[in-house]
């Protein structure tokens, strides 16, 4: 809700040559109790000032030597974001009205002036600015109060007027001040990580294609020396004609991301090489495709390396028989209790089976789940899986 305090205490601009005008609209404010009010008999300032003042209304008249309304309004356009014109036209020429709508004014009051109709149009329009401004700063402070919480600035580069802007999350990510950085791309490059420059340097090059949309992670390196993690997506916008016109992106701070990947992949490794120096055979598989088989699961199967299996289907290794050992109910790797064994029999990469005692169990990992099967030559007390189908032909020939 908007206090009346704040509608008397707007900025409000009187632009008419006529002095007699600018000192009637003075007074009428001035006297419904508006306490910030301006005037100029000069268009050719009216950019100017709105520019340094910002004003909430500017009352502003239509026919004027130099410079009409309507080249006023046409200035204003390039000030206001979206175009949105906080200008009450006055007009003694009612065929005008429909004109100055469409070039922007958002409502108009005719001469000779009705002093309660111009003050009535004067509160309504001021009452809707500040509404919009107050809608305006509480979306701007939700989104970098997101921005903030997210780790996720945004920057916009106009390719007509050469400028950039960078969000506050865009500072802060850098570990810069609005103050030492001005938004470029030179400047923001000044941030890249030396050994991640050429690299950048090739992805944010406005003289190559930048219809194309951009994704991608490098490291920036903050004043006080530490590095951070980001990833940077770029895209542009063009006209009807294909021509840039601006080209907008993101850049998110991903460091705590990568450097759990990095701890993972680490973990990962170390796990790698556990199972590959274990005297049991071990064998990984995904969606039963087999992605790792360590040197003793080689030495039982006869491989003279890791590749012959790796991409091949688990039921390769597996004898017919013994398949139903991969429907079994698996335990998880983390389950106190161990797997229990079974007896099933491989074939080896020459085609000759062999009997082992093996248990299959589940590994959860970021993005996908392994399983772990580990075979070693027979123990007693084993159930064996039973006779293969050979066996079982001997046994019904000599019944």
């Amino acid at each position: 809700m908007i206090k009346q305090a704040d509608i008397l205490a707007a900025g409000i601009l009187i632009v008419d040559d006529q002095p007699d005008n600018v000192a009637l609209l003075e007074q009428m404010l001035h006297e419904a109790g508006y306490v910030s009010v301006s005037s100029t008999t000069d268009p050719r300032t009216v950019c100017d000032l709105h520019l340094r003042y910002r004003y909430d209304l500017i009352l502003l008249d239509l026919q004027m030597p130099c410079m009409d309304g309507f080249e006023v309004m046409e200035g204003l356009k390039k000030i206001e974001p979206g175009g949105c014109l906080p200008v009450l036209v006055i007009t003694a020429q009612p065929g005008q009205k429909v004109r100055a709508l469409k070039a922007g004014a958002r409502d108009f009051v005719s001469k000779p002036f009705d002093l309660t109709e111009v003050l009535v149009r004067v509160q309504n329009m001021l009452e809707v600015r500040l509404l919009h401004q107050n809608e305006n700063f509480l979306n701007s402070a939700r989104l970098e109060n997101s921005q903030r919480m997210a780790l996720l600035g945004d920057w916009e580069y106009d390719f007509a007027g050469g400028g950039s802007v960078w969000s506050e999350e865009m500072y802060r990510i850098l570990g810069v001040s609005k103050k030492d950085r001005a938004p470029s791309l030179a400047s923001y490059l000044l941030s890249v990580h030396p050994d991640d420059l050429a690299f950048v340097s090739l992805q944010t090059d406005l003289r190559e294609e930048v219809s194309r949309r951009r994704d991608f992670e490098h490291r920036i390196r903050r004043p006080n020396g530490q590095v951070r993690h980001v990833r940077h997506i770029a895209e542009a916008v063009l006209d009807g004609r294909g021509r840039p016109l601006r080209e907008s992106g993101t850049v998110q701070d991903i460091t705590e991301r990568k450097l759990s990947e990095y701890a993972l992949s680490a973990s990962e490794e170390r796990f790698r090489r556990m199972l590959m120096l274990s005297p049991d055979a071990h064998l990984v598989h995904i969606d039963g495709i087999i992605t790792f088989v360590n040197r003793a699961f080689c030495q039982l199967t006869g491989a003279a390396e890791p590749a012959q299996w790796v991409g091949r289907s688990v039921l390769d290794v597996i004898d017919p028989d013994s398949h139903s050992f991969l429907r079994k109910p698996r335990r998880k790797a983390a389950d106190v209790v161990p797997p229990s064994l079974s007896r099933i029999k491989f074939v080896r990469i020459d085609g000759i089976p062999v009997a082992v005692d093996a248990s299959h169990v589940e590994l959860d990992l970021p993005g996908r789940t392994e399983m772990q099967l580990t075979a070693s030559v027979p123990r007693r007390g084993i159930p064996d899986a039973g006779p293969t189908r050979s066996a079982r032909r001997r046994v019904r020939t000599v019944a």
